[in-house]
């Protein structure tokens, strides 16, 4: 499993999986699911989860790198 940045940030400030899901009210597994990318994050726990870490969600939730198709077809690697 690819580590996320959300991950990353949580591992770096030394926060426990079970000590985030805590203080944001919800369940170990299901913030594990959503730092692996298998369950959405709604809009307002994503504030919270940005909150908690102290970051801005645009940095947790956006990826590092994509591609960007232009409309004349051309593909753009964007980092």
């Amino acid at each position: 499993m690819a580590e996320t940045i959300l991950r990353r940030i949580r591992l770096a400030k030394g926060i426990s999986l079970t000590a985030m899901a805590d203080r944001l009210g919800i369940l170990a597994s299901r913030l594990s699911m959503i730092e692996s990318g298998q369950r959405p994050v709604t809009p307002d726990l994503a504030q919270s989860i940005a909150e908690v870490l102290g970051v801005r969600q645009e940095d947790l939730f956006m990826p590092d790198s994509f591609t960007a198709r232009e409309t004349n077809g051309v593909e753009r690697r964007c980092s």
